[in-house]
This record gives structure tokens, C-alpha cells and sequence, in this order.
């Protein structure tokens, strides 16, 4: 009974681990938002919201703001920002006073209000609770974007190469019924990690193989490049989560987490390591498809 408890506590801490990065992708500091939009070029999804109060906030965090849809297009095109304004949950006074502060400068009069922002904090667009879905409020959010001038862009899927999500990854193998290939590296850094990149990762033998078995999650620890406090943050507590001791390390597991098989660099080139991908899935219980 004890093992089965631990087991369980397990599954529920890579859960959380795992779904982390939907939690911490919002920012409640608008300095910190501008700062991050001008860094990135990319507009501010500022949200309004009375997050346990409001119906109508609980609807659109409910069919909207947690789905998959919207969590890809908004991780391509937008900064997202929060304002809360909560009735029972505790917040700072210092938050509570700034998004009073916001509140009346964008002159917002109910919740939820959502405002498209530039990086010098003038709104390009504005909406607030739509019916539909994640993908219907994509669309709204695509409309409001090419109307304020920007050029929105696809979000990144299985199709289209390596996720940076977790909670993505998850949701394409669990759609798709496929395996996630986590990959540990250092994209800017370790000559391992180069070395997997040049010849395997960006051949076309891998790449036509993971398009029809893999859901391809990169977790990156560059030396030179600066990452997102919160993503470090991420990344590490799922590395040492898996046990992940160095780079590359690429991770066979399925969409609940649970890791199937380890492997890193292998010398033989393309072949030998889809070879080596191939049998690693047949032994989990995957059909490899040709």
C-alpha cells in the first residue's frame, strides 16, 4: 500500500511539473510585460479579470484561455498579462493597488475586458468573453492583430517540428495517441549536443520518422542565451524530475509521463538511432508506422 502511495504522490508531481508552464506564462507585473514586449516584438494580451467571482471571467478561463488552441497561438503572438481583481483570493497590496491603477487608466468597466497592447502600453485592439472555443477566440485574436498592424504567427504544433510547451506536448500525444521524445540539451553550447543535432536530429530520416511517431518537446539550457526565468525554472524541475543527469539526453516517455527509455548520442548517424527509436517503441507497446 505504501509503494502504491508513493507511486501515485509521483504521477501527481510530474503532473504538476508538467502542466507548469500554462501556470507561469502569465505576468502580473505591466513593467515587466512592456519590457518583454519591446524585448520580443510581440504585442501584450492584457486580461481584466475577477478570476472567483465573475462568471463570466470563469467561463472564458474555462473554454478558452485553458485550451490547447489558445495556449499555442498566444505562446507565438502574445505577452500575457493579468490583472486580477479578486474577491477571496489574498494578493499583495502593492498588486492590488497597480491593477486598480491599470484599471482606471485603460478605463476598463467590467470583467472580463481583454486589451491588445503595444509595447508602449497604447490598446490596438479590444474583446472580452466570446462563445466558441479556443479556436473561435483565435480567430477574434487574429482579426484584432492584423487590424492593429502585426503579422500573427502559426503557432508551433507536432507538424511543424519541435514543441516548447509541456502542456502541448501532452496534449498532441494524448490526441494523437503517440510518444513524447523529450530532448535535454544545450542547443548553444555542448559539442554532444551539436553533434546530435547536425547528424541525426536534421536529417530527413528522423525528421520523416518523428513526424509519424513522435511528438518532439525540446527542453533547452543554453549557455549563452538568456532564457524566461519561469521556463528555467520549468525546465529544471522536470530534468531532475526524470532523473536527467546530462546533455543530451533525449526521453522516451508517454503522455501521463511515465518514461519508457533514455538514450543520448549514439554514433551510426540517422539510421542507427531511428533504429534504436523504432525498437524503444515497439517495446512500450507503440506501433511504429512506416
Amino acid at each position: 500500500m505504501a509503494r502504491k502511495k508513493s507511486f501515485v504522490g509521483c504521477a501527481l508531481m510530474l503532473a504538476f511539473v508538467l502542466g507548469a508552464s500554462a501556470k507561469t506564462a502569465w505576468l502580473e507585473d505591466m513593467d515587466k510585460a512592456l519590457a518583454e514586449s519591446k524585448e520580443k516584438n510581440i504585442p501584450i494580451f492584457a486580461l481584466f479579470t475577477g478570476s472567483d467571482w465573475c462568471p463570466w471571467c470563469i467561463k472564458l478561463e474555462k473554454e478558452v484561455l485553458s485550451t490547447k488552441e489558445f495556449s499555442n497561438f498566444a505562446n507565438a503572438n502574445f505577452i500575457l498579462f493579468k490583472a486580477d481583481f479578486p474577491h477571496n483570493s489574498k494578493q499583495s497590496d502593492k498588486v492590488r493597488r497597480r491593477n486598480e491603477e491599470l484599471g482606471k487608466q485603460y478605463k476598463v468597466s467590467g470583467y472580463p475586458t481583454v486589451l491588445i497592447l503595444d509595447s508602449e502600453g497604447a490598446v490596438k485592439g479590444k474583446t472580452g468573453y466570446l462563445k466558441g472555443g479556443g479556436a473561435a477566440y483565435v480567430e477574434r485574436c487574429t482579426s484584432l492583430l492584423k487590424q492593429a498592424g502585426y503579422q500573427p504567427k502559426e503557432p508551433a504544433s507536432k507538424s511543424s517540428g519541435w514543441l516548447e510547451s509541456l502542456e502541448d506536448a501532452q496534449a498532441d500525444a494524448k490526441e494523437n495517441k503517440l510518444p513524447i521524445f523529450a530532448l535535454f540539451t544545450e542547443s548553444d553550447g555542448g559539442m554532444m549536443c551539436k553533434k546530435l543535432e547536425s547528424e541525426i536530429l536534421s536529417s530527413q530520416e528522423f525528421k520523416d520518422f518523428a513526424e509519424k511517431n513522435l511528438v518532439l518537446l525540446k527542453v533547452d539550457f543554453p549557455r549563452t542565451v538568456k532564457l524566461d526565468l519561469a521556463q528555467k525554472k520549468t525546465n529544471t524541475a522536470l530534468r531532475n524530475k526524470l532523473g536527467v543527469m546530462s546533455y543530451p539526453t533525449a526521453v522516451i516517455m508517454n503522455a501521463d509521463g511515465q518514461v519508457k527509455t533514455k538514450i543520448g548520442y549514439r554514433p551510426g548517424g540517422a539510421a542507427s538511432y531511428v533504429k534504436f527509436c523504432e525498437e524503444a517503441l515497439t517495446k512500450a507497446g507503440y506501433e511504429v508506422k512506416k
